[in-house]
């Protein structure tokens, strides 16, 4: 685990780092609106991966509280295939939700 966080941390300080080696204050590229939108994206990646680490660190030390929620099947297979659908779209994949509307819900204590 600790291999793939190192990783996960890595990844995105590369790309950081690797827009400053390139400059390193010579002035070679110009700060665009493209480069600059990339390095926040890695910073966000960043800012992201170390509250996951937070609450990985609360959930090892029993400190995590969970809020139980009812579930809508069908509504979390649409909104997954929505998130995929794309990135599928450019690999030439099509993602469909078959799934029957009239599925129960869940709920944190029985299903309804």
């Amino acid at each position: 685990m600790t291999a793939d966080i190192a990783h996960d941390l890595r990844t995105p300080l590369t790309v950081i780092s690797g827009y400053h080696r390139i400059d390193a204050g010579r002035g070679f590229w110009k700060p665009t609106p493209q480069r600059l939108a990339l390095i926040y994206s890695e910073i966000e990646r960043l800012q992201n991966l170390v509250g996951d680490l937070g609450m990985l660190s609360r959930a090892d030390a029993g400190e995590l509280s969970l809020t139980p929620q009812n579930l809508v099947p069908k509504a979390l297979l649409d909104w997954s295939a929505a998130l995929f659908r794309h990135l599928a779209e450019q690999k030439k994949i099509s993602i469909q939700v078959k799934a029957d509307e009239n599925l129960p819900k869940y709920s944190s204590t029985k299903p309804e």
